[in-house]
C-alpha cells in the first residue's frame, strides 16, 4: 500500500497555539529537541517559545504520567519526578503572548494513557496541535534494543527479538516496546482528543533528511533552515555498533551481580559515564558492523507497518511524507544474526574511562560537600545527581556549594543511607 506523499508545505499552527511533539521514540526527536534548545533564545525573535531550560520536557512528561525515569522496581528504583515540573511547564506555556507559538517535545507523550492525554490537552489549553514523527519500522529494531541496553537489560539482540516479536500467550515482557510500535493506536488516541485537523504526522524519509526540520519550521512559522543546526557530541545521538552494543550488554550482565545498585548510580556511572564516553569520544573504525536485524524480524515489522499505514491514512490526519516509507524493507538483510565473538579492546577502554571520569565527578562532589553546602546539597553529592536531573539543576547545585556543613549533618545523612540499605536487605530475606 502506498499513500500519496504530501507535497504542499505544512500550514503553520494558529498563532497563540501550542505544538506538542509527542514522539515516536527513535524518530528524530532528539535532533529536534537539541536544535530547539540550542536556539531557544533565537526562536523568540520569531515568536516561538521552547519552554524550560533542558533540551526536552521529559521531567514534565514523567511527572504528569506519574512514571519513574528508570528502573521501576527494587530498592534502587528511580524516583517519580514531582508534579511541579509539569505545572511549571504549563505555566510557562500559558504565559506566552497571544502572538507566540509554543513548542513542547518529549517522545513518551504519545504512549500516555488516554486519561493522561486528556489531562495534558486540558492543561495546555484549546489551541493545541499534536505532531508525530514516524520512522521506518523494520529499521527501528536495532535502535530500540540499544536504548533498552542503556537501561540495563541483559538480553542479546537475538534473545530480545524473540521476546518482543514472538511472545507466548502469557508474555508481559517489554510492554513499553509494544506501546511504542502501536503507531495507529497512539495517533488515533490523540486525534480523538485534539481532532484530525490538529494532528500532524511526519513520516521520515532516508533519502530526504531535510524533511524533518523543514516540516517543523513550517508548522511553527519559522524561516527555512532555522532548525538545521550542527549537532555535536551527545547531541548527535549516534547509534552503537554491534561490537559496542555487545560490550555494553556484557557490562550490564556483570552490574546485575552488584548488590544494592541504585538506578541513579547505574545512570550516572554507566549510562552517562561509560556509554556516553563510548558514543561521544570513540571514533568508529571503517567497516565495524552496525546492529542489523535478521530478515524474519524486519519482515514482521514491515507487514505490521503496512497495515498501520492504511489505518493511519483512514483517520484523516495531516500526513507529511509517504506512509509507504514506514514498511519499506532495508536492503541485503542477513537470514540470521549472532553476538560478536570478540570485541575491540578500545571499546572496553572507552567504557572503563567513561565510568572512571564519572566516578571522579562523584567523588569530587562528595569531597566538596564535606566542607561546604547544606544537607540537601550533601545528599545531592552522595547520590551523584539523583536530585538534579537537568543540566541547569546540576550547575545550580554545584554553584551553591559555599556554606559550611557541620560534621553531625554528614553523619546523620550517612546513617540514614546505611539504614535504608539494611532495611532493603531485610525485606528480601
Amino acid at each position: 500500500m502506498s499513500a500519496p506523499e504530501t507535497t504542499d508545505p505544512a500550514s503553520a499552527i494558529p498563532v497563540g497555539g501550542t505544538l506538542l511533539h509527542v514522539g515516536m521514540p527513535k524518530s528524530g526527536t532528539t535532533a529536534i529537541q537539541f536544535a530547539a534548545a540550542k536556539l531557544r533564545k533565537e526562536l523568540t525573535e520569531f515568536s516561538v517559545i521552547y519552554p524550560g531550560k533542558s533540551h526536552n520536557h521529559s521531567l514534565a512528561s514523567f511527572a504528569i504520567a506519574k512514571r519513574r525515569r528508570g528502573w521501576g522496581t527494587g530498592a534502587g528504583k528511580a524516583a517519580i519526578p514531582p508534579m511541579s515540573h509539569w505545572h511549571d511547564l504549563v505555566a510557562e506555556a500559558r504565559a506566552a503572548k497571544e502572538s507566540d507559538r509554543v513548542l513542547i517535545s518529549h517522545e513518551f507523550f504519545a504512549e500516555r494513557t488516554e486519561a493522561i492525554c486528556r489531562t495534558i490537552a486540558n492543561d495546555l489549553g484549546p489551541n493545541l496541535s499534536v505532531v508525530f514523527t514516524l520512522r521506518n519500522q523494520p529499521s527501528i529494531l536495532p535502535s530500540a534494543w540499544q536504548e533498552y541496553l542503556k537501561t540495563g537489560i541483559e538480553e542479546s539482540f537475538e534473545e530480545w527479538l524473540d521476546v518482543v516479536l514472538r511472545p507466548g500467550p502469557d508474555s508481559k515482557a517489554f510492554p513499553s516496546f509494544a506501546r511504542r510500535i502501536a503507531l495507529y493506536e497512539n495517533i488515533a488516541k490523540w486525534s480523538e482528543i485534539v481532532g484530525p485537523d490538529n494532528t500532524h504526522v511526519i513520516v521520515l524519509d532516508r533519502t530526504n533528511r531535510s524533511l524533518l526540520h523543514r516540516s517543523f519550521e513550517q508548522l511553527l512559522g519559522l524561516p527555512a533552515d532555522t532548525l538545521d543546526v550542527e549537532l555535536t557530541g551527545r547531541e548527535e545521538n549516534r547509534s552503537l555498533t554491534r561490537p559496542e552494543a555487545d560490550a555494553v550488554r556484557a557490562v550490564n550482565e556483570r552490574l546485575k551481580q552488584v548488590s544494592d545498585i541504585r538506578w541513579d548510580e547505574f545512570r550516572d556511572l554507566h549510562k552517562f559515564g561509560g556509554i556516553a564516553e563510548l558514543l561521544v569520544e570513540r571514533k568508529v573504525p571503517s567497516g565495524e558492523p552496525p546492529i542489523v536485524a535478521p530478515r524474519w524480524a524486519a519482515q514482521h515489522m514491515s507487514v505490521r507497518a503496512e497495515q498501520q499505514a492504511a489505518q493511519i491514512q483512514a483517520l484523516g490526519v495531516h500526513v507529511i511524507g509517504d506512509l509507504a516509507n514506514l514498511s519499506s524493507m532495508p536492503p541485503a538483510l542477513p537470514e540470521a544474526t549472532s553476538p560478536c565473538a570478540e570485541v575491540n579492546v578500545a571499546i572496553a577502554a572507552h567504557l572503563e574511562t567513561g565510568s572512571f571520569k564519572a566516578g571522579q565527578r562523584y567523588m569530587k562532589a562528595a569531597r566538596a560537600a564535606k566542607s561546604s553546602g547544606g544537607e540537601e546539597l550533601v545528599r545531592h553529592a552522595l547520590t551523584a545527581g539523583h536530585k538534579s536531573t537537568t543540566d541547569a539543576e546540576r550547575i545550580k547545585a554545584a554553584a551553591a556549594l559555599t556554606a559550611t556543613v557541620p560534621t553531625r549533618v554528614l553523619i546523620k545523612i550517612a546513617t540514614k543511607r546505611v539504614a535504608r540499605i539494611l532495611k532493603a536487605k531485610l525485606r528480601r530475606r
